[in-house]
């Protein structure tokens, strides 16, 4: 079951560290380190949505090395040196490149906990100077994860492409508006040409170290988003018939009742509502309050003269303020704890049928609910649906990556300490 035996064991120094399946939803802000962190970095991670919740490849096992090793790159550093190589025996990533993959790492590890000011490691220090545990380096810990991420992501593109895979939508989107910015990046950062350009280079170099280049690091970046794009589509793919999910939920009956406190007995079914929002601009004005419950009013009075789905559905639409209102202001599916509290307990409450209609306020403003219908699914199928999925999931990427057999020469791994660190 994916919350219990799936969770990949976080760094030891936080134990309040969020599992890192759900990394992409702390990588939102990432102002403080304002070169490092380009808005570019934070598109490829937030871009790589489920591909980076599953962490495929276990802990490195305790006592794999007796001394620490350090791979920051001296003067010499052979940037072009081949650091991965395909089971063919063909060289598919540069320790140039790798350094694309080891600070996201870094990044994402800083910036997760930037709020609560509270660092794994200390950020004045180099990390081959820090254990992580007693056979680890910080530096160790995040490449190790960083190799992790390049097999996954070099994994995923091969076999895209022998599907003849396309990046479409608003992964394409998001990647072509990436390139478009880039000379602004490098401007707004203090990297411009005599002519008045970005100099992404130099931006990229000050960023990532020295090793660093825009032919590269653009390849890095839409091998991010096509990987990203197609490990999404395999998980949208992948189904689960009522018998599985059954016995999966069985198998794992005590933990859903644990962790939920559901048992097949007690699962709510989930709803279908449809909601109409109004927002209090000023929370602290009584004014204001007072005419967002009159303007709710007004429509549940207008409602109660025509009850139908299809009279409150336009009503919706012609009167939500919730931003990103799906049409109709309809929300199928919904599940315990999926919405604010205010509107969940109203959704769950005993005694609940379909077609209450009711207004209900939260912190932000007044919502008239209208619960269209129960749908045939219930809660705990729902979780157990969820989880075998996922389960499922990782065992296609698992194996996707396997097949590709990928090896890594540690001796030509050379790490840079990018200036923008020291800034």
């Amino acid at each position: 079951m994916k919350n219990q035996r799936e969770k990949r064991q976080q760094p030891e120094k936080s134990p309040e560290a969020p599992a890192k399946r759900r990394r992409w939803q702390a990588l939102a802000k990432r102002e403080r380190f304002a070169i490092l962190a380009a808005l570019a970095v934070i598109a490829v991670l937030m871009a790589v949505g489920i591909f980076l919740l599953v962490r495929l490849f276990s802990q490195p096992p305790a006592g794999q090395t007796k001394a620490p090793v350090s791979y920051t790159a001296g003067e010499d550093a052979d940037w072009e040196a081949a650091v991965v190589y395909d089971k063919d025996g063909q060289a598919v990533l540069t320790a140039g490149e790798l350094n694309y993959y080891y600070w996201s790492e870094y990044f994402y590890l800083v910036n997760s906990f930037e709020k609560g000011g509270t660092y794994y490691f200390d950020t004045s220090r180099p990390l081959d100077e820090q254990q992580y545990n007693e056979n680890q380096t910080w530096q160790e810990y995040i490449l190790n994860e960083a190799l992790d991420t390049v097999r996954q992501t070099l994994a995923l593109v091969n076999k895209a492409q022998e599907e003849d895979f396309t990046l479409t939508g608003d992964y394409l989107q998001s990647y072509e508006q990436e390139l478009d910015n880039f000379d602004s990046y490098a401007v707004k950062n203090g990297f411009v040409k005599e002519d008045g350009s970005g100099d992404v280079d130099a931006y990229l170099r000050d960023s990532y170290g020295d090793g660093a280049r825009q032919e590269t690091f653009f390849r890095y970046l839409y091998n991010s988003f096509y990987a990203s794009a197609y490990s999404d589509q395999l998980y949208e793919n992948m189904e689960a018939d009522p018998e599985q999910i059954s016995t999966y939920f069985d198998a794992y009956a005590d933990e859903y009742e644990a962790s939920f406190g559901i048992t097949r007995e007690n699962s709510p079914q989930l709803v279908n509502l449809r909601c109409i929002y109004f927002i209090v601009q000023d929370t602290e004005s009584d004014a204001d309050w007072q005419d967002a419950q009159a303007r709710a009013q007004a429509l549940l009075d207008a409602f109660a003269q025509q009850p139908s789905d299809e009279y409150f559905a336009s009503l919706a639409d012609e009167n939500t303020e919730a931003p990103g209102a799906p049409e109709g202001g309809l929300y199928t599916q919904v599940y315990p704890g999926s919405m604010e509290t205010a509107i969940d307990q109203w959704c769950f409450a005993d005694g609940r049928q379909a077609g209450d209609c009711e207004i209900v306020k939260d912190e932000n403003g007044y919502a008239l609910l209208y619960l269209s219908s129960f749908s045939d699914t219930s809660y705990w199928q729902l979780l157990a649906r969820n989880d075998l999925i996922y389960e499922d999931y990782c065992s296609l990427l698992t194996g996707i990556v396997t097949d590709n057999g990928f090896t890594v020469d540690k001796k030509a791994i050379a790490l840079a300490q990018p200036n923008g660190l020291s800034q």
